[in-house]
């Protein structure tokens, strides 16, 4: 999102000369005007630290993302980006375990400030009891996801649901970390191509809303572990070490968590996952349908870069 009224608002050297210009009888072109709105954000900059504290890891950030994003709010999701005051740590050291723990909200951090968090609070006829939970990427409906797989809560928290492809194009190495989850463990994009393990369920859905298993909802998927190089957790050990890796194919992120410590600062207060469409959101509107790219699956990377 971008817009004139920013500019008015910082100090930026070039609106002053402009302003000055103005003054002198300058003429002004709408056309140079709506160039200099489309040239700086709307949001302001993203300030993200990394820093040790103990036997821990922080970053904290003020949750706007360095790279451009989609236009919010828009038709499936009426929220507007705004600060925030992120601090997410994790352990320095992780340890391993054997044991998967199931993890809701939010799962990692992204290295630039930003929440990871595969789940939605979106569910059949807005009724978590019906056991179906719409998926946020590749699914039917349209819940405003921009071109780096995120959208944003009613609190005006940007935070991604799948590949980050605008943080991913800042990066200078494409095995990278681009991010940790609760646990420490470090989140990878998936510059190798590894496959998930995951596969659409056979046959059809026995309760409402009926119908094949097409990936609307997360419960349409099942991990089958000789399908894919990723375990359960979409992690997998490589050079003798733990990662969890970020696909464009479902699961998209971790939804469950292999380190022994999950650190209390990825715990949210519920209405901090009301999503867009929910009943205790007063904005909330139905899903809108739309076509998906391929199920559990995102359109790839934005074509210009």
């Amino acid at each position: 999102m971008y817009c004139l009224e920013k500019l008015l608002q910082e100090n930026v050297p070039f609106v002053c000369l402009l302003l000055g210009f103005i003054t002198m009888r300058t003429i002004i072109t709408l056309s140079m005007i709506a160039l200099l709105s489309f040239s700086y954000p709307c949001f302001g900059q993203n300030k993200t630290k990394i820093k040790k504290d103990g036997d821990r890891t922080c970053i904290t950030s003020n949750g706007l993302p360095n790279h451009d994003t989609g236009d919010f709010p828009n038709a499936g999701n009426p929220n507007t980006i705004s600060e925030q005051e992120h601090t997410f740590c994790f352990p320095t050291q992780p340890t391993l375990t054997d044991r998967a723990q199931t993890k809701h909200g939010i799962i990692g951090i992204a290295i630039n400030g930003i929440p990871m968090e595969p789940g939605t609070a979106e569910w059949y006829n807005r009724d978590r009891d019906s056991g179906w939970n719409y998926s946020a990427i590749g699914g039917s409906i349209d819940l405003g996801i921009d071109k780096n797989n995120a959208h944003v809560q009613p609190s005006g928290m940007y935070h991604y649901h799948g590949v980050p492809y605008g943080l991913i194009a800042t990066l200078k190495s494409p095995d990278a970390i681009i991010g940790y989850a609760a646990d420490g463990f470090p989140i990878y994009a998936n510059y190798k191509n590894l496959q998930t393990s995951y596969r659409l369920k056979k046959g059809t859905r026995p309760t409402p809303p009926y119908g094949s298993y097409d990936g609307t909802f997360v419960q349409d998927w099942e991990y089958v572990e000789s399908e894919g190089e990723l375990d359960a957790c979409n992690g997998i050990m490589m050079g003798g070490k733990y990662r969890y890796v970020i696909t464009r194919d479902f699961p998209q992120m971790p939804r469950c968590l292999k380190g022994a410590i999950i650190d209390s600062s990825f715990e949210r207060a519920p209405d901090a996952q009301v999503g867009p469409h929910h009943p205790h959101n007063p904005k909330r509107r139905p899903p809108h349908p739309q076509k998906p790219h391929r199920p559990g699956q995102d359109p790839g990377p934005p074509r210009s870069q």
